[in-house]
């Protein structure tokens, strides 16, 4: 039994049978639809019967879901396995699955999926502005096992846990969950006998909710365009408001300072340095560069490697399109490459056969490519050992772009070295450097103007005598 029943002005409910449940009773699947008030009725019919074979199919191969039957987090999980497996970047699904998994599904997977409603995502976005809400509890090491952790390299190797990691954990300095279990896997312990557990009190920044928002909004749309429901609720709620901040980043007194103390620094990282804030590149980009991206004095940034836990090091392609580009090095960086490229020439001399091949700028020892957290825990060090100012590795884009637009460097231009798909995400980001030129502006028109009146005054005295 296969009906068209029409229910309002618009709106049709298609039922299909699919075969009886174990008492013998049929099995209906039904669905509603609402076609465009535009169309003829011939257009009308045609899509209905077009809508109608669709479910038709989708019922008979157990593909169709029903919203009012599956939750949310059912929902979340296809779409996980269906999608953003498939199409997202290692790095993206990776934060995506931490925040559904940690919070989303626990807070709303309950609820079936076509009765998820404003208010719920409302009450949700309240709850992670309350303290405890991060979930990041950190795990110490308990004194009756510290002293397990001896043969450091070996276990390191065993886990794929960074050495100076593990130094940390002997020492009882705290850890995440996932070191912490690696390391009770390790040893064969129990986590709640190996470890004792540190609460966090810790908030979700505005920001990191204004995430989850758009999140749980993308899988909604998500439902919606697989017709799963009519509309998302999370479009029907004003988003969470975010308290803006602005980029921390180095002034040019900071800078030169900062040079001068990297001259007693390995050439590696000096180099590292000067290319960032020189070019303004993302940490993921910096470790991906490779020789042949060098051409006279233009480098082209087309890939970037990062680490994601589970999956490793790994190089793709770059954020977006526009992450693409190919931007001017100035005298001083190319010679300084030049001097480092010549080093590296000798170490991989040295080392001889040992030498991995590597064709990377930045390189561990034996040639293979750098961590790519490598350069961030160098730079804390760096600047800790140095008494200079603590800002991050990712800072010195900041930087970057804050001291282009204090020269008088055009938006568009800082927007396209960046690689930023839009201006208006630069104008976004460094809205405190633009206004300081905007007010910098005032005063040199003003300076101008009053300059010009006082000379057609003088030019007036002058006239009448």
């Amino acid at each position: 039994m296969a009906t068209i029943e029409k229910r309002g002005e618009n709106s049709y409910r298609l039922t299909v049978s699919c075969g009886y449940d174990s008492r013998g009773k049929k099995i209906f699947k039904k669905k509603t639809i609402t076609l465009p008030t535009n169309m003829t009725e011939k257009q009308r019919e045609k899509e209905l019967q077009k809508q109608f074979n669709l479910f038709q199919e989708a019922v008979e191969k157990g593909t169709y879901l029903d919203g009012s039957k599956i939750t949310f987090g059912e929902f979340i999980n296809k779409w996980l396995v269906d999608y953003a497996e498939k199409e997202l970047a290692p790095s993206t699904l990776h934060v995506y699955k931490t925040r559904i998994e940690k919070r989303i599904i626990p807070a709303l997977g309950h609820i079936k999926l076509d009765r998820l409603q404003p208010a719920h995502l409302l009450e949700f976005y309240n709850n992670l502005g309350e303290s405890g809400i991060c979930l990041d509890e950190l795990y110490v090491i308990s004194s009756d096992y510290s002293g397990k952790i001896e043969n450091i390299g070996d276990i390191s190797i065993s886990c794929g846990i960074n050495q100076r990691t593990l130094k940390k954990i002997k020492k009882q300095l705290p850890t995440n969950k996932e070191t912490a279990n690696k390391l009770s896997n390790y040893f064969g312990i129990p986590l709640h006998k190996l470890f004792s557990i540190l609460e966090s009190d810790k908030k979700l920044s505005s920001r990191t909710i204004s995430h989850h928002h758009r999140l749980i909004s993308a899988l909604l749309t998500a439902a919606v365009q697989w017709q799963l429901i009519e509309s998302n609720p999370a479009k029907r709620l004003k988003p969470p408001k975010v308290e803006k901040s602005h980029a921390k980043f180095y002034d040019n007194t900071d800078v030169v300072k900062m040079f001068e103390c990297l001259e007693s620094e390995p050439l590696q990282y000096k180099v590292m340095i000067y290319i960032t804030i020189y070019e303004g590149l993302r940490l993921s980009e910096l470790v991906a560069l490779e020789w042949n991206d060098i051409s006279g004095n233009i480098l082209s940034i087309n890939k970037s490697r990062q680490y994601v836990s589970g999956k490793g090091c790994f190089e793709k392609t770059t954020k977006t399109d526009s992450s693409n580009r190919e931007i001017t090095l100035p005298n001083n960086v190319i010679s300084l490459l030049e001097e480092y490229h010549t080093w590296q020439n000798e170490e991989q001399n040295k080392l001889g056969d040992l030498w991995k091949g590597s064709n990377k700028l930045f390189t561990q020892t034996d040639g293979t490519p750098i961590f790519p957290s490598r350069p961030t825990v160098w730079f804390h060090a760096f600047l800790k050992r140095h008494n200079l100012p603590l800002i991050t590795f990712h800072q010195l884009r900041h930087t970057n772009a804050s001291l282009l637009v204090s020269l008088g460097v055009d938006i568009t231009t800082v927007s396209k070295r960046l690689g930023h798909s839009r201006a208006s995400t630069t104008l976004d980001i460094y809205a405190h450097s633009i206004k300081s030129r905007d007010e910098e502006a005032a005063t040199k028109l003003e300076n101008l103007l009053l300059v010009d009146k006082n000379n057609t005054n003088s030019t007036d005295e002058n006239s009448s005598d």
